[in-house]
């Protein structure tokens, strides 16, 4: 299994955010280091340290998530709000009418 830094800033459980990551790492066959950062409030993600970013918080984000590939591994973003009520429906593309 790759290395794995999670770094979980919500207020889920610890326990939750590792099962969840495990899961992916598992599903996904990952083989290299892997940084996993859970947010309340969406941030940007240095692409070349996968570190967040000062000053470019977006309270208006109530989810979303990112990753990007870096040459010693990668990083994967996820930011859910406590705000953010499901089911979630997000009308971006009109060809799948309801939820996205």
């Amino acid at each position: 299994m790759p290395t794995i830094e999670l770094n979980n800033l919500t207020q889920w459980d610890d326990a939750l955010v590792q099962g969840i990551v495990a899961r992916l790492c598992q599903e996904l066959r990952l083989r290299k280091p892997v940084r996993f950062i859970f947010q309340e409030t969406w941030a940007g993600i240095s692409e070349e340290t996968g570190e967040i970013v000062a000053g470019t918080e977006r309270p208006e984000i109530h989810w979303d998530g990112t990753a990007c590939k870096m040459s010693n591994g990668g990083w994967v973003n996820v930011c859910i709000s406590p705000a953010t009520v499901f089911p979630v429906v997000w009308n971006i593309n009109p060809a799948l009418p309801g939820q996205y």
